[in-house]
C-alpha cells in the first residue's frame, strides 16, 4: 500500500471517528459491493483504496481545485 495512503488511514482510525469523511465514504460504498451477489472478493481491498484515492485526494491535488 502507498506510504502516504497508508498514513492517511492510520491518521483517520486515530481521530477520524464521529465526523464523515471520504474514507468513510469510501468504506461504505466497499460494503455494499461486498454485499452484492456479483462482487469478486479479489478486487475489494483494489477498490477500498482506489475509492479512497478519489474521495480523499491528496492536499497538493485537493489546493489545485
Amino acid at each position: 500500500m502507498d506510504s502516504e495512503l497508508r498514513k492517511r488511514l492510520d491518521d483517520f482510525f486515530d481521530v477520524g471517528f464521529g465526523k464523515t469523511t471520504g474514507i468513510d465514504t469510501a468504506l461504505e460504498i466497499t460494503k455494499i459491493y461486498a454485499g452484492s451477489a456479483a462482487a469478486d472478493p479479489d478486487k475489494i481491498p483494489d477498490l477500498f483504496v482506489r475509492l479512497v484515492q478519489l474521495f480523499e485526494p491528496r492536499l497538493e491535488v485537493r489546493d489545485e481545485r
